[in-house]
């Protein structure tokens, strides 16, 4: 058969492409540069104090395999204050992270340097849907939310099973009442009355009893004192609910009260407990390992906050940090993006509270630690736990913790600390950048 001319071209052109495919695998001409397809590489900073890099691992990769060539590189730091003094620094620097942490109580101190959340990227019933409700108290603002949460840690009752079971109590207490009953049978004096041993580590201020600010807290959300509103405008707790609160924590330090078991002579009360000189502390999660390290062979127990008498609703302290995008970043969007699908990923957040050996602070997370000996309580707290806002958390527990010392040194009655406190913590929300 004869080929017309056209064929003839296009067979030649076919010949010719093999000859030099083959050519270039047998290396006799050199191979043709092809230019790969090139992916953008973005990089986010995340500063933060709680988590480490490996505790945030699972999130880093899977936020990695869904966005090729964004990397997030995570700073930690050791100290809150450390913390904040380089944030400040890094951004008035135009240097600061993509994202960083803020305390649930801080909204209001960090809101000049935060960018909320796109609306459409999560819908605020999803939000409810998926957070404890303290959550939205703590971190939506005017509709718009400004950060997310990973974890949660609650106030909890502390005890020593030994102590008790000396003292032939079986459980412990439930409420306030309760705590006020057994506590005489848990403490102890020399002759010359001084302690030997605590039945519980209330009374003090921050030098012997650190979480007084925390502990103060939950006393006056227990009886419906809100210090600070949701609208910022000024410190509101001068009242007879807070002096009945304050009085009945100061009556563990008051030597003419029959609960007298406490004074500032006492070590830190972590230290007090770990060494078995108090029958009882309140604390977060985060202290049973502090508790453990001083202490391995201490036999202690974790029960609920205790509660007002007939109280319709029970309340406790949350403590817990929330991750938000920094206004001077220009990957914003993409940072809200890591946020949301590291903070509502169950996977995610399930590996990353596994890690971290944290409480959750999404409610689907409770009944998994059901059997958990340690954080079952902390858990179960997530759906009661209550905050107020606060200008500044240190200068709020230095303020709260003068209220207390005040009283103690006999330098001021309980009325007037109370109303010092409010009007101190009224100019730190002024002073405060708009």
């Amino acid at each position: 058969m004869q080929l017309t001319r056209k064929q003839l071209v296009i067979l030649g052109g076919i010949v010719a492409v093999v000859i030099v495919l083959v050519l270039i695998g047998l290396g006799i001409i050199p191979g043709l540069k092809v230019n790969p397809v090139t992916i953008k590489t973005t990089s986010l900073t995340v500063w933060g104090v709680e988590d480490t890099a490996q505790e945030l691992q699972s999130a880093v990769q899977s936020f990695a395999g869904n966005h090729p060539g964004v990397t997030v590189a995570y700073r930690q730091f050791s100290d809150p204050e450390t913390y904040y003094t380089s944030l400040i620094e890094a951004l008035a620097a135009g240097a600061g992270p993509d994202i960083f942490a803020i305390r649930n109580t801080e909204v209001m101190r960090h809101l000049p340097k935060l960018v909320a959340m796109p609306k459409e990227r999560l819908s605020l019933l999803t939000f409810r849907s998926t957070f404890a409700p303290v959550v939205e108290r703590d971190f939506v603002l005017e509709g718009g939310i400004v950060a997310l949460p990973l974890s949660m840690d609650t106030l909890a009752l502390i005890y020593n099973r030994d102590r008790f079971n000396e003292a032939g109590i079986v459980s412990a207490p439930a409420t306030w009442d309760d705590l006020v009953a057994i506590a005489p049978r848990l403490s102890a004096f020399d002759d010359s009355r001084r302690i030997t041993r605590a039945s519980i580590a209330l009374g003090g201020g921050t030098a012997t009893v650190p979480k007084v600010l925390d502990i103060l807290s939950a006393l006056f959300l227990q009886a419906g004192i809100i210090p600070v509103g949701p609208d910022w405008g000024s410190a509101s707790f001068a009242a007879s609910g807070a002096y009945d609160a304050v009085n009945f924590y100061l009556q563990f330090s008051n030597t003419g009260s029959p609960l007298y078991t406490w004074n500032e002579g006492m070590p830190n009360a972590l230290d007090a407990f770990a060494q078995g000189r108090v029958a009882m502390t309140i604390d977060y999660a985060r202290a049973l390992p502090e508790i453990r390290e001083r202490n391995p062979l201490l036999d202690f127990a974790v029960a609920p906050l205790p509660q007002q008498k007939a109280a319709e609703r029970s309340k406790t302290m949350a403590s817990y940090w929330g991750y938000a995008v920094s206004r001077q970043s220009k990957q914003g969007r993409l940072a809200w993006d890591f946020i949301v699908e590291t903070a509502t990923n169950p996977q995610v957040v399930g590996a990353y509270l596994n890690a971290s050996n944290r409480s959750p602070a999404m409610p689907k997370f409770i009944e998994t630690y059901r059997d958990n000996p340690n954080l079952a309580v902390f858990a179960q707290q997530t759906l009661t736990a209550d905050s107020w806002p606060m200008p500044n958390q240190d200068l709020v527990e230095n303020i709260f913790s003068d209220m207390v010392t005040t009283v103690l040194e006999n330098r001021s009655s309980v009325e007037i600390a109370v109303g010092r406190a409010q009007s101190d913590i009224s100019r730190l929300i002024s002073a405060r950048p708009q």
